[in-house]
């Protein structure tokens, strides 16, 4: 075995299975590997250490009971985010629609209104005249 096999078998295993067989060999007689082994395996034991003097929050069931409950919160917060966006938006747009401009009404008198006498060749238009400016005037006012 030489220092590259041992290095990359360092890398991949726990420091405990390469206290046997070539690699316990190789670490032996090599001062830079055994130097190495040593390093790794007390960070090893620090990063056990640490992990073990971790607490857990609560008890479990109690950690996941709430973990459910909030997660059924944020789903009703979902729906009910979704549901007021919705009638935002449909009162938005009866409002606008309900206040749309409606055109003004003009002051011209539609055709219908004056008499087809007006148009008439000869005396009957003379005749005929003031009486259809009454009409126009009376629908003015």
């Amino acid at each position: 075995m030489n220092c590259d096999t041992y290095l990359s078998m360092l890398e991949t295993l726990p420091v405990e299975e390469l206290a046997y067989g070539d690699a316990r060999l190789h670490a032996a007689t090599c001062r830079d590997c055994d130097r190495v082994t040593r390093v790794v395996a007390e960070r090893e034991r620090n990063m056990l250490m640490a992990y073990g003097e971790l607490y857990l929050p609560g008890p479990v069931d109690a950690v996941a009971a709430r973990a459910r409950e909030l997660s059924r919160r944020r789903r009703a917060a979902l729906f009910y985010r979704i549901g007021l966006g919705l009638a935002t938006v449909a009162t938005v747009l009866f409002l606008l629609m309900s206040r749309r401009v409606v055109p003004t009404p003009t002051a011209r008198v539609p055709v219908t209104a004056v008499p087809k006498i007006m148009n008439a060749p000869g005396p009957a238009r003379a005749t005929t005249a003031p009486a259809a400016a009454r009409a126009v005037r009376a629908t003015h006012q």
